[in-house]
């Protein structure tokens, strides 16, 4: 990895990254992703395809560097003006609906 952030506070670029977590609030939702080489970004909101994709997917999207952290101990960048280009998938087999019925639930 040659550097610690995805690119310098200030740069607005298309970034290809992969949905790591997502944290629901009631007020914002928040988006911790990472990219190919393992830097870490997040992200609070996105335009145009804030439901279009889940965990493990990988996007491309345009955004803005606003600044860089460093969050227990390692480098994270944060965007801001985020928008949704592409949804890529995963490289995980998600299950179907008749998969998810016949899994056993969490509580048993």
């Amino acid at each position: 990895m040659s550097e610690p952030f995805l690119a310098p506070k200030g740069t607005r670029d298309e970034f290809f990254l992969k949905l790591h977590k997502r944290i629901k609030k009631p007020e914002y939702t928040m988006h911790f992703m990472v990219d190919r080489e393992g830097r870490k970004a997040m992200f609070y909101n996105i335009k145009g395809g804030l439901e279009g994709f889940d965990e493990g997917d990988c996007i491309l999207m345009k955004a803005t560097v606003a600044r860089h952290d460093v969050r227990d101990g390692k480098a994270q960048t944060y965007l801001n003006r985020c928008v949704f280009i592409k949804n890529y998938g995963s490289t995980q087999k998600k299950p179907t609906w008749q998969e998810q019925l016949v899994q056993e639930p969490p509580w048993a």
